[in-house]
């Protein structure tokens, strides 16, 4: 095991984590001052006798009758849904792009937009405005469709470059939300892609991609592709490539800043950057991540891929190739302010400084488990650490299911090592990739440390389903 040294010549500077999580949560406060709880599904909903009505949308015009700005606008109640899958049909395109002018104001508690299959409906802002604006008390909910080109600048307190819930919870399901930006001109910015500033934030087997928070002056860009007041749920989905920053360098939570914590299921978070702060993750918040990959996320400042102000519980899952730029303490890889259980997982050629220092995991309270191949760590774990040479990772990749992972290599020291114990039981049969990638493989039916199996990388790439 590898000792975090300075780098030659370099002062340490020694930035303790309290520090770090007081950092944040200032800056999280500042941001949202007003929230005091997570908001459920609306009380106001429909009875029984109220029923639900599906209300399509015919055209893909920005506005006027049957376009999704009337419907939403004069049609559809609380509980109701918006058809828009028959949109391909009826715009004449395969893939059926509705263009705003303006954001869509969503004033209904609950209200549901349900697309066709994927790649067939896109709402964007064109790079002019935010797409969605709910201002109900529930949850708004997205099936199958693409939002991107959001944009929302302002001065002040800016939210949610594609998607902003003031006071409820956003679930996606099957949906992408790419290309979008939220910035202030003087103060915070939350969620580049996707805020929800008082509930939480909820995927399935969806994608965020390529958005980003920019903060003006001294106040940070936070969750550049998801920010949540509450909490954060990711499964089987994937969270790359967005960044939170300002022009003075101050960014949390590259792709998820999470106000009351996160939890990962057979997702993978990559090639996201913070300016100072969890270029993949920031948690503020009991965080839990299962099967997954953490991966190539970078930040200028401290913990490149995952920062937990709070407990952590990590099983059966790999943290690797992340960067934290400043040689301080920290970690390119994970870091944690709280007590943890880590069983079976891969943390290993993550980096610190300039010269890339060895630096997968920092831990300032207890850690709990086994079977663990940690490369570089602050701590000596014996019982919990149980490999700490190189895990011969291949490159991110399609190796199978619905998200990029790290296949174990011929040769690697993590085959056979690991266990399932401590993932919930409908994870425990399947690595990251889901259906028809077994956890347990080859004649010993063993399991490998880390988030996908060796032996059966050469499975069906078609052959998962949820």
């Amino acid at each position: 095991m590898h000792a975090y040294a300075p780098i030659p010549g370099r002062e340490t500077l020694r930035l303790r984590t309290g520090t770090l999580a007081l950092c944040l949560s200032a800056a999280i406060a500042a941001s949202n001052a007003a929230a005091s709880s997570t908001s459920g599904l609306a009380s106001t909903s429909k009875t029984a006798a109220q029923t639900a009505q599906l209300w399509p949308v015919r055209t893909c015009n920005d506005s006027g009758p049957g376009s999704l700005r009337d419907v939403i606008a004069t049609q559809a109640q609380s509980g109701d849904t918006v058809d828009l899958s028959q949109l391909p049909m009826s715009c004449g395109m395969a893939d059926s792009l509705i263009t705003l002018g303006s954001e869509i104001v969503v004033s209904q508690d609950i209200l549901i937009l349900r697309g066709a299959t994927e790649g067939t409906v896109t709402i964007s802002g064109a790079g002019n405005s935010r797409v969605l604006h709910h201002t109900g008390n529930g949850t708004l909910a997205l099936y199958m469709m693409t939002v991107s080109d959001g944009y929302y600048r302002a001065s002040g307190h800016t939210r949610g470059g594609c998607i902003q819930s003031d006071q409820g919870d956003v679930f996606l399901d099957h949906v992408t939300v790419t290309e979008c930006t939220v910035a202030s001109d003087d103060s915070h910015a939350n969620g580049g892609g996707v805020s929800a500033e008082l509930g939480n934030v909820s995927l399935i087997v969806s994608r965020i991609s390529g958005n980003q928070a920019l903060g003006g002056g001294n106040n940070a860009g936070s969750g550049g592709g998801i920010y949540s007041g509450g909490t954060t749920l990711a499964k089987y989905s994937s969270i790359s490539g967005n960044s939170a920053s300002s022009s003075t360098n101050h960014g949390f939570g590259g792709g998820i800043a999470s106000d009351k914590g996160v939890t990962v299921f057979a997702s993978t978070i990559d090639g996201n950057s913070a300016a100072y702060l969890g270029g993949g993750i920031f948690a503020n918040g009991a965080t839990s991540v299962y099967s997954s990959t953490i991966s190539g996320n970078e930040t200028a400042g401290y913990v490149g891929g995952l920062f937990v102000n709070g407990s952590l519980t990590i099983a059966n899952s790999t943290a690797a190739f992340n960067h934290q730029k400043s040689a301080a303490d920290g970690a390119g890889g994970i870091m944690l302010s709280g007590n943890g259980s880590m069983e079976s997982s891969v943390i290993a050629n993550n980096t610190a400084g300039m010269a890339h220092i060895p630096a997968d995991l920092f831990v300032e309270g207890t850690l709990m488990g086994t079977d663990n191949l940690v490369m570089a760590s602050n701590i000596a774990a014996p019982g919990v650490i149980t490999i700490t040479d190189d895990p011969k990772l291949g490159p991110l990749q399609f190796n199978g299911g619905p998200t990029r992972t790290h296949a174990l290599l011929p040769g690697s020291p993590a085959v056979g090592m690991g266990n399932a114990d401590g993932l919930p039981v409908a994870f425990e049969d399947i690595d990251q990739r889901g259906r028809g990638y077994p956890r347990k493989t080859g004649p010993n039916a063993s399991v490998d440390i880390g988030a996908v199996q060796f032996d059966s990388i050469f499975a069906d790439s078609f052959n998962w389903a949820f």
